[in-house]
């Protein structure tokens, strides 16, 4: 089932729901602030606190961050981009059958995204819910030039307690330490008792976020 709602302030969201899962969709930003299979908790965290307005970005959840991640040479253009507060457009949806269906939602260029950066583009993401999450960002540059382009599903996930948790799979892995700004090399599996900002590299397997009361499994690919 894809039905289309509004809050009552007008905010535009999509709901699906079929026999795996559950999910909803806002069509600004295509961020995705809830994710759930069916008979457990959500899998996704949302700030009880995060603004449903336009203009506003959503805290927790999938916000989508592009055409850069963080902040932008100019300062005054707003972090992680203006993909996550725009409106995107809903393409279509596909009841593939009754444990899985796909969305599809598209950005384009128009007057107010090239007033902020002077490309013409079309960003197209597909949603897959079922047992698994699955999204897939596609970026089309329909400019006459070439442009260079920064990006983060940048996913929040719902855990028990931060000293209940710890992340296998990037062992022997760089990143960058963005609290002190040094390089390091990771030693065994990450977990936390202190504040922990990085940016880890060379990822090329599956990352398992273990909980008490869960593991999720996490796998990205490039193409």
């Amino acid at each position: 089932m894809i039905v289309h709602k509004k809050l009552a302030n007008g905010f535009d969201y999509i709901e699906v729901k079929n026999s795996s899962a559950e999910a909803k969709i806002a069509l600004q930003g295509a961020h995705i602030f809830h994710y759930a299979r069916a008979g457990e908790e959500p899998i996704l965290w949302l700030s009880e606190a995060s603004d449903f307005e336009l203009g506003k970005a959503i805290r927790g959840g999938v916000p989508i961050c592009w055409p850069w991640f963080g902040f932008n040479e100019d300062k005054s253009l707003p972090q992680h981009g203006f993909a996550r507060t725009a409106l995107w457009e809903f393409v279509g949806g596909d009841e593939v059958d009754a444990k899985t269906t796909v969305l599809t939602i598209r950005l384009m260029h128009d007057e107010k995204t090239l007033q902020i950066w002077h490309y013409k583009f079309l960003l197209e993401l597909k949603i897959t819910i079922s047992d698994k999450l699955s999204m897939e960002l596609k970026t089309t540059n329909m400019d006459e030039n070439a442009f260079k382009i920064s990006q983060a599903l940048h996913t929040y996930f719902s855990v028990s307690h931060i000293s209940e948790v710890a992340i296998k799979g990037l062992d022997k892995k760089p990143y960058l330490d963005a609290l002190t700004w040094q390089n390091e090399i990771q030693n065994g599996d990450i977990t936390f008792n202190q504040e922990v900002d990085r940016v880890y590299q060379n990822e090329d397997g599956e990352i398992v976020l273990g909980d008490k009361k869960r593991k999720i499994h996490i796998k990205n690919q490039l193409d």
